[in-house]
């Protein structure tokens, strides 16, 4: 059996070429829709399609296309469009979420890829010609019926692939939720520090032990009003010993600094003197 050759990399990209991407393999399969909706959203007679795993397009230029969801569709979930000129260059599809559907227009050798079948022909317009040897359904295909044995089994790798990722990412994020939930937990508990443990800090109109009105709530205020003068006591005190060790190190710089010019002076003093003496002369 002679070796399979390998796929030739197939470039594609939007009319004004501001998205550029690749195909890294060949398609699973490809097909022609002539529904009224693919119609419309062509803008022409029918939409060409060109079904690949999701991990072989690959986005060459800098630029990343638009997504745009779609939720009025009975096949398209998002569409991939380009910025600037709005064409579609690919759809995720309802079909399987591990595939792309690429528009065969946008491939820059569109030639390379002619529809395994065409589908919804009831839709096709009057003046297109089928020949007889191209599969034609009325209405949509099941992909386990119309693929290619080869491409089913690609299809459920890809699957696969797609299921992982998916795992990947989920576990990426519920790592990144609880390391952000440590953070918070360990801000709490540095924040207790100045709350006794057990106690909230009343509020007005809060109930006391005695009702809104009770007895007790000119207690809870004087309370209230005692912590207060500590913490604001405790606060100045450690604003106090910020400010004098602040200018203990700026004292300690300066001496330092001084010392250093002092030890500079020392060893350029003679060559300075005899500058003065030759000066003079």
């Amino acid at each position: 059996m002679p070796p399979t050759r390998p796929f030739p990399i197939v470039h594609g990209g939007c009319t004004c070429t501001y998205i550029r991407y690749q195909l890294l393999r060949p398609p699973l399969f490809c097909y022609a829709c002539h529904c009224v909706e693919c119609q419309k959203s062509s803008g022409s007679a029918f939409a060409s399609i060109a079904t690949v795993e999701f991990d072989a397009l690959s986005t060459l230029s800098s630029a990343r296309p638009l997504l745009i969801p779609v939720s009025s569709s009975h096949r398209y979930k998002m569409l991939a469009t380009c910025p600037r000129c709005r064409d579609v260059c690919w759809t995720w599809t309802n079909v399987s979420p591990a595939t792309l559907d690429v528009r065969i227009g946008t491939l820059d050798l569109p030639n390379l890829f002619a529809p395994d079948v065409h589908i919804f022909v009831g839709a096709m317009v009057d003046w297109i010609r089928l020949p007889e040897e191209v599969g034609k359904l009325k209405g949509d295909f099941e992909w386990r019926e119309v693929y290619p044995r080869e491409s089913v089994v690609r299809l459920e790798m890809a699957t696969k692939r797609w299921e992982e990722r998916e795992r990947r990412r989920k576990g990426e994020g519920n790592a990144a939720a609880k390391r952000n939930a440590g953070l918070e937990e360990a801000e709490h508990e540095g924040t207790k520090e100045t709350v006794e443990e057990g106690e909230k800090t009343p509020t007005i109109g809060s109930p006391g032990p005695e009702g809104p009105d009770g007895e007790e709530d000119g207690e809870m205020d004087e309370e209230l009003e005692r912590r207060y003068e500590e913490m604001e006591r405790a606060l100045q005190e450690r604003l106090e010993k910020l400010s004098l060790k602040l200018s203990q190190e700026e004292k300690g710089s300066e001496v330092k600094g001084n010392e250093e010019m002092v030890s500079q002076g020392k060893g350029k003093g003679p060559a300075h003197t005899v500058g003065e003496g030759q000066m003079k002369s």
